[in-house]
Order: C-alpha cells, then structure tokens, then sequence
C-alpha cells in the first residue's frame, strides 16, 4: 500500500492524467514497445546505407587517386 496521498482532483484535470485499467496501461506499453523497435529498425537499416554509401564513396575516392598517380606517372 502506498503511503503517498492520492493527487487532488483538480491536479488530474489540469494535467490531462486520468486513472486507467492495468490492461489498458499494458496495451499502451506494448504500443510504445513496438513503436520504438520500428524505429530502431528504421535508424538501424539508415545507418547501414549510410555505412554502405561511405563505403562507396571511399572506394571511388581512392580510385580517382590511384588514376591520378598514374596519370602523373605517365606524364613526366
């Protein structure tokens, strides 16, 4: 038993908090649950293409050097 007083009644009017059922609190608990794992499913697989594109990027950066030092090779 909580030893805490119950919050005045104008407290829940004002706050826009209202009692619920422990069922109805599960369900939203759930809700949120799974609203979170789809977003760390969507920042998780938005990471990974960025990692792949910075990847890519890498590769053709260092290629355009490697061309590049040929070229200058080539040249002298």
């Amino acid at each position: 038993m909580s030893t805490h007083p119950a919050p005045e009644p104008a407290r829940y009017a004002t706050s826009g908090w209202r009692p619920a059922e422990p069922v109805e609190l599960l369900s939203r608990l759930e809700s949120a649950r799974d609203m979170l794992r789809e977003a760390a499913a969507l920042v998780a697989a938005q990471e990974a293409a960025t990692l792949a594109a910075m990847t890519e990027q890498q590769r053709r950066r260092g290629q355009e050097v490697r061309d590049a030092g040929l070229r200058r090779r080539r040249y002298r």
